[in-house]
């Protein structure tokens, strides 16, 4: 019996929101590779959260989508950033 090729897959580019059943979304955050980097945060454990899910988009979108959705969410893990994107908003005018 021969051995299977194994089908390269693509990985998600996109906005991917890691969630709890206590506080909903706890963090936002954006890649290229959304599978590898949620598998990081679960190897790095610092993160409480029992699911995640993905708004897939192109990578020229995913600065302005993730920052976004911080200033509207305000992820418990994403504080300092969220912040800084109302700051941003509000300084620059631009429309939400």
């Amino acid at each position: 019996m021969g051995r299977k090729r194994r089908e390269k897959f693509k990985p998600t580019c996109g906005v991917y929101y890691l969630w709890n059943e206590i506080d909903g979304v706890v963090y936002v955050g954006a890649s290229v590779n959304v599978e590898g980097r949620i598998a990081g945060h679960m190897r790095e454990g610092e993160k409480d959260f029992c699911g995640f899910w993905v708004d897939e988009c192109e990578a020229s979108e995913l600065g302005e989508k993730e920052g976004r959705a911080i200033a509207e969410l305000y992820p418990k893990y994403n504080y300092n950033v969220a912040i800084h994107w109302q700051w941003l908003v509000g300084k620059k005018k631009l429309k939400c």
